[in-house]
């Protein structure tokens, strides 16, 4: 995989936030719900002179902020979630997603309890390989809505 700006430059296309905005809002318009998913944070570059965050400015929509569990995720969502708030960008529901064993259950919990003092409720995204451990952190993440 490689960064939206750099795959454009090797295909010789320009990409747009405001033509990702438009596509995105006809999908929206066709199925009466859509998905988007970014590529590789809210600050990619596009080109030049845009980012994701533009695009997503554009939209209109709220976003969805999936923040992979492990050191370092607090710090990530943070600033992720500063950057959306200065861009005026809506956040709907904020999601942990942590592979089994990724991390230490010391860790996961620190996270959990870091970003959701600071932005309230948060879903976690359980890994299904072990389906007892995932369904019983899905209801954990239920409980809260």
């Amino acid at each position: 995989p490689l960064a939206p700006w750099t795959a454009s430059q090797k295909d010789k296309v320009s990409l747009s936030a405001q033509e990702i905005a438009d596509h995105v809002l006809s999908l929206r318009k066709k199925y009466g719900c859509v998905i988007a998913e970014g590529v590789g944070g809210v600050c990619v570059p596009l080109n030049e002179k845009e980012d994701y965050l533009d695009a997503v400015v554009y939209y209109g929509l709220p976003v969805v902020l999936v923040v992979g569990v492990k050191l370092g995720c607090v710090n990530h969502c943070i600033l992720t979630m500063e950057m959306l708030k200065q861009r005026g960008i809506e956040v709907g529901a904020i999601f942990l997603n942590a592979a089994e064993n990724s991390v230490s259950t010391e860790v996961f919990e620190s996270s959990w309890k870091e970003i959701s003092s600071r932005y309230g409720k948060i879903m976690d995204i359980p890994h299904v390989s072990s389906y007892p451990m995932a369904l019983g952190r899905l209801e954990k993440s239920l409980e809260i809505f």
